[in-house]
C-alpha cells in the first residue's frame, strides 16, 4: 500500500502502472493482483485506510494504537504492549487493516 500510495502521489493514478507499483513495493506482478483486481481497487483501499484513520483520529484524538490500547488492550489485562505494524518508515502511518503485533501469549 505504501508503495502505491508513493507512486499515485509521484506520477498519478493513470501514469502508474500495477507493474510499476509492484517494483517499488519489491514484489512480482501477480503478487498485487493476488489482493487487488485492478489499479482503481488500490485506490479505493488506499481511500478507505485513509479515512478509517482519519475518522478515527478525530472523533478519539488518538491514534490507532492509542486507541486500541485504552479500549482494548488494557481492559483485556494484555501483559505486553501491542504495535501496529507501520506502512513505512518514512512517513509511519499505522497499518490498520492487516497487523497488530503482540506476543502470543495475550492471544492465548
Amino acid at each position: 500500500m505504501a508503495a502505491a500510495r508513493r507512486r499515485f502521489e509521484r506520477r498519478g493514478f493513470r501514469a502508474t502502472s500495477i507493474a510499476a507499483i509492484a517494483r517499488a513495493a519489491g514484489v512480482a506482478v501477480g503478487t498485487i493482483y493476488l489482493y487487488f483486481k485492478n489499479k482503481e481497487q488500490i485506490l479505493v483501499a488506499l481511500f478507505d485506510e485513509s479515512s478509517a484513520r482519519w475518522m478515527l483520529e478525530r472523533a478519539t484524538n488518538r491514534t490507532p494504537s492509542q486507541y486500541l490500547a485504552e479500549k482494548i488492550w488494557q481492559p483485556l489485562g494484555m501483559e505486553y504492549s501491542a504495535t501496529w505494524s507501520i506502512d513505512s518508515a518514512r512517513d509511519g502511518l499505522e497499518l490498520m487493516h492487516v497487523a497488530l503485533n503482540a506476543r502470543a501469549i495475550d492471544f492465548a
